[in-house]
């Protein structure tokens, strides 16, 4: 285990999801009845501007550790810094050959070394970045405010595929999601 690579993992996962966590807040408080604003202020700018920051310096210093040691999956960095690394290569959508490239070496790894739910996700980006559709249903998009899984592929199984990587059904997430974001 290389605990200092686990450390600043984490280390950044904090600062990633403070960032997100700040520009969630605001367009919170920003919104009227629901409805965001058509224009975008000058504080909120920034504030997307520092989560685009956040993720580009985070996919370089993830690529570096890819290169230099492989996926960090549970045995190189803990589960803490495994859930990490795929948070990050998650939030590396800038980088779209970058995830596919950290989506192939996780689906790589010995049983254990990543969690499931963590391939489920990413594969879900990195296909509907390469214009195919969604396996998991895990990346939604509002449609005349409802919340729903952008192109999903065979929607009719994809509860089965959901609970074979350890998710709940998808009407269960979609309801969870709403209540995070409104």
């Amino acid at each position: 285990m290389l605990p200092n690579l686990a450390a600043e993992l984490l280390r950044r996962q904090d600062e990633d999801q403070r960032a997100r966590k700040a520009l969630i807040s605001f367009v919170r408080q920003h919104q009227t009845k629901g409805q965001r604003r058509a224009e975008t202020s000058p504080d909120e700018s920034h504030a997307m501007d520092e989560v685009v920051r956040i993720d580009q310096a985070n996919t370089q210093w993830l690529t570096n550790v890819v290169e230099r040691h492989g996926w960090p999956g549970q045995s190189l960095v803990g589960r803490d810094g495994a859930a990490a690394a795929w948070l990050l290569a998650q939030h590396a959508d800038h980088d779209p050959d970058f995830q596919r490239r950290c989506l192939d070496l996780m689906t790589a790894m010995p049983t254990g070394e990543v969690k499931p739910h963590h391939i489920a996700y990413l594969t879900d980006r990195v296909l509907l970045a390469e214009n195919a559709p969604q396996l998991y249903g895990t990346q939604v998009q509002q449609v005349d405010g409802v919340y729903q899984p952008a192109n999903l592929a065979n929607p009719e199984s994809v509860d089965q595929r959901r609970a074979s990587v350890g998710l709940e059904p998808l009407a269960e997430y979609l309801r969870h999601f709403l209540d995070g974001y409104t």
